[in-house]
């Protein structure tokens, strides 16, 4: 099975989503939970000066 991503107007969604639903096509909803998880870790990354670094030169 193959994953494809793809823009639709906002006033076409239903129409397209009923489409594809008699096509077979499954749906998935964004995984929300690991952008959370991925924001959280980013938010703890430390900023480096260059004395910080300098130890290991």
């Amino acid at each position: 099975m193959e994953k494809l991503t793809i823009n639709i107007p906002s006033d076409k969604i239903d129409m397209v989503k009923k489409v594809l639903e008699a096509l077979g096509v499954t749906f998935q909803k964004p995984k929300s939970i690991k952008s959370k998880i991925s924001k959280e870790k980013l938010l703890k990354v430390s900023v480096w000066t260059d004395e910080d670094l300098a130890v290991f030169k």
